[in-house]
């Protein structure tokens, strides 16, 4: 099959649709699909001595002054191990390579679970795919569920795995066997435009997501068994004059303490509190940091918080509930998209380059060991 150049156009056509809701209309669009939104070493001097050099002369032992030299005084006596700082930063290891376009990360500690976009001939194909925690190496991962539509979420708790799919429904299914087959989990409405649950994440029994409704921004939950009546209860509902209005958001995560928000635009790092599982205080919003234009899903690691920079190549990172300074956890990455972590490793996809066909299928999956 030849690749095609409409999964730019693609991407960035949702992402505008999601940040104005229905004002934009999708007017690239696959036949079943629509594709979410995207964007010298020092060389060493191994000379010997020059031999023709004179011996250095040995002490005069005629002196009464001349002795052989103290062993305990001139002898290295530092036997520690280099520090962190002298060891260097860790190094990034790529444990999955040629992935096309991915977006989206989560990990059950014995699979990386993964949204991908497939350029066809047909226009394009969402999938979402996993591999052993220990990565996939050159070989391609193993699909989970195919054919989707706009995956825009995902999120893993036990072996149940949730997306977001086609701006209306979240689904799920049970991963102990591949492929599986997506059922109806939550299917959102809306008062005008659409909906667009997205940013699933996984807390105490509760799957939250976000949701939109015109330019108000909503946070909503269901317990992990299913909607009480089959419907979401709302956790905070962000109407004109919050920060949130009208914003196209990019992460959420909640500790059950908090809330926090970013958004793909960049600007305010946002924190709300909840005064339980199910409700989170509008007027505590608090702006906690600020991050760049093309930031994507946050992930919670304890206190750490982190978030991928696609415009800056980085993995940044703060500590809850201040985030008083913000740092770069990890550097130098081709379009970072999505972080996870487990007990021992920070784990990315890149999205890579696009060539001038306007494809990118290098995309990698990789990790880096914790400090």
């Amino acid at each position: 099959m030849v690749p095609t150049s409409r999964s730019r156009c693609l991407r960035w056509i949702v992402l505008a649709a999601a940040v104005l809701g229905p004002a934009i209309p999708l007017a690239c669009t696959s036949a079943n699909n629509v594709v979410p939104p995207e964007v010298d070493a020092g060389g060493v001097d191994s000379a010997l001595p020059d031999a023709s050099q004179p011996d250095a002369p040995l002490p005069d032992t005629s002196s009464p002054e001349a002795s052989q030299p103290d062993a305990s005084k001139d002898a290295p006596n530092d036997t520690s191990l280099p520090s962190e700082a002298e060891a260097g930063p860790p190094v990034v290891e790529v444990i999955g390579s040629g992935l096309s376009h991915p977006d989206q990360l989560v990990t059950d500690t014995s699979f990386l679970y993964m949204t991908e976009t497939l350029d066809t001939e047909a226009g394009t194909d969402s999938v979402i795919v996993r591999c052993p925690i220990a990565g996939c190496g050159t070989s391609p991962p193993t699909l989970v569920a195919g054919n989707l539509g706009v995956p825009g979420g995902l999120a893993i708790s036990g072996t149940t795995l949730f997306w977001s799919e086609d701006f209306t429904v979240i689904k799920s299914c049970d991963v102990t066997t591949v492929p599986c087959t997506g059922s109806v989990f939550e299917t959102s409405v809306a008062d005008s435009g659409n909906p667009y649950p997205t940013q699933l994440w996984v807390n105490g029994g509760y799957l939250y997501w976000f949701q939109q409704n015109g330019i108000d921004r909503l946070i909503q939950t269901c317990p992990l068994t299913g909607c009480v009546g089959g419907n979401a209860t709302t956790v905070l509902y962000a109407s004109t004059g919050s920060q949130l209005s009208g914003a196209s958001t990019s992460g959420l995560v909640t500790d059950g303490t908090y809330a926090y928000i970013t958004l793909f635009s960049g600007g305010p790092l946002l924190r709300y509190a909840m005064t339980s599982a199910v409700v989170a205080d509008p007027t505590s919003e608090t702006n906690v940091g600020t991050t760049p234009s093309g930031t994507h899903v946050l992930d919670l690691d304890g206190t750490t918080l982190r978030w991928a920079e696609s415009g800056n190549g980085e993995v940044a990172a703060c500590t809850t509930p201040a985030c008083a300074a913000v740092v770069a956890a990890v550097t130098g990455r081709a379009t970072p998209y999505a972080v996870t972590h487990d007990a021992t490793y920070i784990y990315g996809v890149d999205q890579g380059t696009t060539d001038d066909a306007g494809v990118a299928d290098n995309g990698v999956l990789w990790r880096i060991a914790k400090q």
